[in-house]
């Protein structure tokens, strides 16, 4: 497992090119003056609405919402371009290893999630006709 810094946050955090996210042990001033320890520790995500991973990270005090794939795919490969996205190349939204991961156009990106829904319709369409057979038998 390879550990870069994430970008925009090179002395706070570090992700894994697995899609582990961990924060550096660090001391910041806490708004009442009194010093801070954080030790490090790799971050516990969440899901967001649409199913992909996210952690927080903090920025002068301030938690900002961050989605894992993003953050592998830049510290391990390069930053994003303008009308880039990042397509999970399995489908899968949870599976943010740097392997998974390519940048598409946003065109090409639409295109690669209709042919796996395509797919996914395909196979229910079957499994429903096995269904059916099965049924009437």
């Amino acid at each position: 497992m390879k550990w870069k810094p994430v970008v925009g946050y090179e002395k706070q955090y570090f992700v894994s090119d697995t899609g582990l996210v961990r924060s550096e042990q660090r001391t910041t001033i806490r708004s009442n003056g009194r010093p801070h320890t954080t030790q490090e520790k790799i971050l516990k995500g969440w899901k967001d609405s649409h199913g992909y991973n996210q952690v927080g990270l903090y920025n002068q005090g301030k938690k900002f919402p961050k989605m894992v794939y993003r953050l592998v795919y830049e510290a391990h490969v390069i930053p994003l371009k303008f009308g880039e996205d990042i397509d999970h190349m399995d489908g899968s939204k949870t599976n943010d290893h740097i392997s998974n991961l390519q940048a598409l156009s946003r065109y090409d990106h639409a295109q690669e999630t209709k042919k796996r829904v395509q797919k996914k319709l395909q196979l229910a369409d079957f499994l429903t006709l096995l269904w059916i057979i099965k049924q009437e038998k």
